[in-house]
């Protein structure tokens, strides 16, 4: 068997991302046997977005305990973590957790062990103000034949003394001749079974499995050294006893077995097993009444990631929700924002802040905010990207008239001065101007600006100030390069001499 819960931390662990939360409260004794589990509990934990609110080590000392009781009252109640986990069997942690349940203003889901494993009791159990515990048993089939035969060995008729025990506890019964004959009178075919409960729980504990289980292994062992026919008339000597316990001792280290429930059991000390382990709810029926019952089970056996297998159905028939409470240290940022840390914080918390302008996150608890494509833009929400209508610039437009007229214009008197200087090509200022270059300027005045025309397909405001800084730039050229020589060419032709330019270059 193995000494020592080997899979417990995974499970716990399992179970806490099931549930999503990730502000846990651990409370662990301060020895050997709690810092282990510290560690195996971090190393599953890491880099699973887990965070403890708190880690109190309960001091096994009796008398350091009592100067820090109230210390660790205090930091356990003021936290604000939903789900606390308890490992440790010491009488100090039972002392301080009752204290805890007994406290109205808690509200809290209290994940225990295996030593917190208490019978259901009708009596004992007061803590009706809190969410309840879930405990992790390791799994164990039934017994076959247990009940039957605890209910046949405690089957007492309502005469007994021992019955009479418990029903003055439960009815308040006082010595009394009148109470005596209402114990008379009731019937003696009433089932008084429920009031066994209370000492005697019908499931199997842990440490009833451990009893069976090692009577098992000792008739085992006893099998396998009768077969090899060990010498049994050691037995009735001094020296052969101890030579037959040693024998006994031997085949017991060597102990393996599959039990009646269908378990492997190991008796031998270094072979640890990961168990498989059932979890317990277990909680207030009703004022008084206790109640068990299994939510779910866990193996490490299964594939990874489907370790933890929990009956949904049962949550809202043992808690009365249809919802395990939360337990988180930051909500969840919505989509529209992004998760940023502040200097100091724990990785699970975290504050939500909007998404910068045209970026969105439509996931929740993103840690980037993702850029809409240039065709496309954020909504209001920020939370997807939305199509960017295109829009023309019609002619019908006054503003598209307009540039449309000038273009129009622009483009008659680009014209005229190309033809007006193909016909006066062979006078002295078209031939003083270049006249090969001159027609080049008069051919990209129009076609150079076809490029950045073709490629401005934007919105509707910067196509028209494109069109309009082109107009300008070819109107500016035509004015300052062409008119002079066109006027000359046209309207005062007799200047149109080499001694007339001549002349002019002089001065």
């Amino acid at each position: 068997m193995a000494p020592k819960d080997t899979s417990l931390a995974l499970a716990m662990v399992s179970f806490i991302l099931y549930f999503k939360w990730n502000w846990i409260g651990l409370v662990i004794p301060d020895d050997d046997q709690g810092n282990q589990f510290l560690l195996e509990l971090r190393k599953e934990s890491e880099n699973k977005e887990i965070c403890f609110a708190f880690v109190k080590m309960i001091s096994v000392n009796e008398v350091s305990f009592k100067h820090k009781n109230e210390m660790y009252y205090s930091q356990i109640v003021m936290s604000l973590t939903n789900v606390i986990i308890i490992y440790g069997e010491t009488y100090n942690f039972i002392k301080l957790m009752f204290r805890m349940w007994d406290t109205p203003i808690l509200q809290r889901i209290w994940i225990t062990t295996i030593q917190w494993n208490f019978p259901t009791s009708k009596a004992d159990i007061s803590h009706g103000t809190f969410y309840g515990s879930l405990t992790f048993l390791p799994h164990h089939g039934e017994i076959s034949g247990f009940k039957n035969f605890v209910q046949k060995w405690f089957h007492l008729r309502n005469t007994d003394l021992y019955l009479v025990m418990p029903e003055r506890k439960y009815f308040n019964y006082e010595d009394s001749a009148s109470n005596c004959k209402i114990l008379k009178n009731n019937s003696s075919d009433a089932s008084f079974d429920w009031l066994m409960e209370e000492k005697f729980d019908m499931t199997f504990s842990e440490s009833s499995h451990n009893i069976y289980n090692a009577v098992h292994a000792i008739a085992h062992a006893l099998h396998e050294m009768n077969l090899q026919q060990a010498d049994n008339q050691a037995i009735y000597n001094g020296k052969g006893a101890s030579s037959h316990c040693l024998k006994v001792n031997s085949f017991l280290r060597r102990a393996y077995f599959t039990n009646p429930l269908g378990d492997k059991v190991f008796m031998k000390e270094r072979v640890i097993m990961q168990d498989e382990y059932d979890i317990i709810y277990f909680g207030n029926l009703s004022q008084h009444l206790g109640m068990k019952m299994k939510l779910g089970k866990f193996s490490p056996y299964l594939p990874n990631g489907q370790h933890f297998h929990f009956y949904v159905d049962m949550i809202e028939l043992a808690t009365g929700r249809r919802k395990m409470p939360s337990s988180v240290c930051s909500a969840d940022c919505s989509p529209g924002f992004r998760r940023l840390w502040k200097e100091g914080m724990a990785v699970c918390c975290f504050v939500c802040s909007p998404c910068p302008e045209n970026e969105i996150s439509n996931e929740t608890n993103m840690d980037q905010c993702v850029n809409c494509p240039e065709y496309q833009y954020a909504n209001t929400e920020q939370n997807k990207c939305i199509q960017k209508g295109v829009t023309f610039l019609s002619y019908e437009d006054p503003l598209g008239m307009a540039l449309a007229l000038m273009a129009f214009c622009f483009s008659a008197f680009t014209a005229v001065v190309l033809c007006v200087f193909v016909k006066h090509h062979d006078t002295p200022i078209v031939k003083a101007n270049n006249r090969s270059l001159s027609y080049m300027l008069v051919f990209c005045s129009v076609w150079v600006t076809f490029l950045p025309v073709y490629h401005s397909t934007k919105g509707k405001v910067m196509v028209a100030v494109e069109i309009f800084s082109i107009l300008a730039s070819s109107a500016g050229m035509l004015g300052c390069i062409f008119v002079p020589k066109i006027y000359i060419m046209l309207m005062r032709p007799e200047r149109n001499c080499t001694q007339k330019i001549r002349e002019k270059s002089y001065f």
